[in-house]
């Protein structure tokens, strides 16, 4: 017996304004990026990666959401299409390391900056609690 599970969640509630940035994936396997991934640019080369906070190239700063679903093949750059400003659901964000999350400091050259969601705020995004069913998010 196969079992689907389907969200109809809505993770880009409005006022959407997107980008595009390059990935590189230099591993040996492909990499796959699920929608709501949390994204950061890295200060020296300017291509976007997932944000993680143990990062320290700039990357460890969320910048924009990952708008779709994408696999990128191993030793290939893609270009990708992030949410760089609007609201976004925020229990819908993803953080790929696992234990990252929007209550997450962030730390630049050993100063704290804020949390992940004070760092989303400030460049745009607006995490949000959405509520299935209401006007609002549908």
């Amino acid at each position: 017996m196969v079992t689907t599970q389907i969200s109809y969640a809505k993770i880009f509630l409005q006022n959407i304004k997107t980008q595009t940035w390059t990935y590189t994936n230099a591993t040996g396997s492909d990499v796959t990026l699920p929608i709501g991934t949390a994204m950061g640019i890295v200060y020296a080369t300017s291509l976007c990666v997932e944000c993680l906070s143990t990062a320290t190239d700039g990357s460890q700063k969320p910048y924009a959401v990952l708008m779709a679903s994408t696999t990128i093949a191993a030793h290939t750059s893609q270009t990708l299409t992030l949410v760089s400003s609007g609201d976004v659901d925020g229990s819908l964000i993803v953080f790929n390391n696992g234990t990252d999350s929007l209550t997450t400091p962030v730390s630049v050259g050993g100063d704290v900056e804020g949390t992940m969601t004070t760092i989303l705020t400030k460049g745009g995004i607006n995490p949000k609690t959405a509520v299935e069913g209401t006007f609002g998010d549908n």
